[in-house]
């Protein structure tokens, strides 16, 4: 019969307040009819799961003593509610589990309650009517002092063949979710390292994203980082609580941190994703008032944490306010999502799919808090798993975001690149102008050496003057881009041409061996202009006047060289000009 009675409380039960403390029992009256269900442990049981044999009987008021549970025997009945979920009622829960240990199965066992939320357990544990164990368990008390290290609840018993009646008694604030099992000793150490395994292969995605997107708010400066970093610590923290596992590793002392670290994590991943969700969808553009909506949402998810976290409210308001708060950002962003996702917009397209999977996630989850759905593990981590799904899509926005920036730093960089180009070309002729020249003159000092020289040749024109005073200032212009193309196509790839001002050039060529080739290629220059051009149908005939000086024989900085090959184009001029003249020659003869 107390099997029957453990079975229906499991099925009943209700999220109630906290209840008494155990109590000793000398004695008390059966409680186990004919043909009630009893858990068996044999010599092949490892694990069972003990729902078949629960039954409940509902304490509203929370006033019933073991014995008075135990003298109430015939109240106990099979839950009618869905597996191991009792939803959320007043009170108190008692369950009976009448339990049947063959003499090959006399070993350590365990008894777990696979639901960190509930508060408060008090177990009794009877034998021929005689009180042979009790314990408290729950989330109210600290983890150090608790029977077992579990990230739910966990009772060690030593048990002797025979009968035993087992009571729970639970009360709680949550959801009264009581899944029990019965295991051996090795089943619930490796069954404890899964659980935990799971959380912390979740807890590290959390953590993972949190770096990514802090890492990038850091470099990129773009708030839509912090604000999906803030959202994603706060729901890894939120899980870390309500699986059990912060508690168990990180505040074992003490019980207190656990409600309010729950909370405030809940209302930092809320102000978070109300923030993020208004920026990734540019609604301060497209919505203002949407904008602003999703603001004040966040802005009063900060005020209720921090006058919570100041001790000003409680926490039973702190929790109403973050229910009413919850469902604000999705209902607000929805139908513009829906619009902007129609209209092509990625990152609207990535948060739809995130918030359908969440929502399932949280439908879930409220069956579970209702009663409604039956405890399994699937209805249990569902709005986990939703979660870690939805911040996959919002990490898909960043990846938008991220690409929308490459792309905006890409047209600034080509923008810049053109701006400096033509502020660096010559209009007319396309070569680069004397800025142009001297930022490549600056390059190329850069590689010289005595075996790699460069030659900087000053050039000015014969006899363009009078063609552009006859022909007029149309036919200098075509003159003048005649000349840069028969430049450009006298030197190398590797030599650079540009127009100095007026009609004068200057061709940068690098890498020479010795001053001997820095004469062939002056030469080669000349001889290019032994033929005229044809302008607008005349034949042009101009020559070239050169001076030259190398680096790094003749100096190692521009003016410097430039300096001496006009000096050297100075002297050919006064020698009538079409001609080459070397800055050292020519230095050598004036005694310079």
């Amino acid at each position: 019969m107390l099997v029957a009675h453990g079975r229906q409380a499991r099925q009943r039960g209700g999220w109630g307040g906290y209840a008494l403390a155990a109590l000793l029992l000398v004695a008390a009256p059966a409680l186990a009819p004919a043909h009630s269900a009893t858990v068996r442990l044999d010599a092949h049981t490892e694990a069972i799961d003990a729902w078949h044999a629960v039954r409940v009987l509902e304490d509203p008021a929370a006033k019933l003593s073991l014995h008075d549970a135990v003298a109430r025997r015939a109240a106990f009945v099979a839950p009618s509610t869905p597996r191991a979920n009792f939803g959320s009622r007043r009170g108190a829960l008692w369950l009976h589990l009448p339990l049947q240990v063959a003499s090959a199965a006399a070993r350590d066992w365990v008894l777990q309650v696979e639901y960190p939320p509930l508060d408060r357990i008090d177990i009794y544990v009877l034998r021929d009517n005689v009180l042979v164990l009790s314990a408290q368990l729950g989330r109210a008390r600290p983890r150090a002092e608790q029977p077992l290290p579990s990230h739910a609840h966990a009772l060690p018993l030593q048990l002797d063949a025979g009968i035993y009646d087992v009571l729970l008694r639970v009360s709680t604030d949550s959801t009264a979710v009581v899944p029990i099992r019965l295991l051996s000793a090795a089943q619930f150490v490796a069954r404890e390292a899964r659980a935990q395994l799971l959380q912390g292969v979740m807890a590290g995605i959390g953590l993972c994203l949190f770096a990514y997107s802090l890492a990038h708010w850091l470099t990129l400066r773009d708030r839509l980082f912090l604000d999906y970093a803030l959202a994603v610590i706060g729901t890894t923290v939120f899980f870390l609580v309500l699986s059990g596992v912060a508690p168990l590793h990180l505040w074992p002392a003490s019980a207190e941190p656990t409600p309010k670290v729950l909370l405030l994590s809940l209302l930092l991943a809320l102000a978070g994703g109300s923030l993020f969700v208004e920026r990734a969808l540019a609604l301060r553009h497209t919505c203002p008032w949407l904008a602003r909506g999703l603001q004040a949402t966040a802005a009063a998810a900060a005020a209720v944490a921090a006058v919570y976290a100041l001790g000003l409210i409680g926490y039973s308001f702190a929790k109403f306010a973050s229910s009413l708060l919850g469902p604000v950002p999705m209902l607000l962003a929805l139908p513009a999502a829906f619009l902007l996702w129609r209209r092509g917009d990625r990152a609207a397209g990535y948060m739809l799919v995130g918030w359908g999977i969440y929502l399932i996630g949280v439908m879930v989850f409220t069956g579970v808090a209702r009663g409604w759905l039956p405890a399994t593990f699937w209805a249990l981590h569902a709005l986990q798993f939703a979660s870690v799904c939805e911040a996959a899509f919002w990490l898909a926005v960043l990846g938008v975001r991220v690409s929308e920036l490459r792309l905006s730093a890409q047209r600034l960089r080509r923008e810049q690149e053109t701006l400096r180009t033509l502020a660096q070309t010559d209009p007319l002729t396309g070569l680069p102008n004397r800025r142009g020249l001297l930022d490549a003159l600056q390059a190329n000092l850069r590689e010289i050496a005595p075996e790699r020289m460069l030659a900087v040749f000053l050039l000015d024109l014969d006899g363009f003057k009078p063609i552009n005073d006859r022909l007029g200032h149309a036919a200098g212009d075509i003159l003048l881009m005649a000349v840069a193309r028969r430049l450009r196509e006298r030197v190398r790839a590797t030599d650079t041409v540009a127009r100095y001002g007026g009609d004068e050039f200057v061709v940068l060529a690098p890498e020479l061996p010795g001053a001997a080739e820095a004469e062939r290629i002056g030469r080669k220059l000349l001889a290019a202009f032994e033929a005229p051009f044809l302008v607008d149908g005349h034949a042009c005939q101009v020559g070239l006047t050169i001076g030259y000086a190398l680096a790094p024989r003749d100096g190692t900085d521009a003016t410097t060289l430039l300096r001496c090959a006009d000096s050297a184009l100075y002297a050919g001029k006064r020698d009538g000009g079409r001609c080459l003249r070397d800055y050292s020659t020519t230095s050598q003869t004036t005694g310079s």
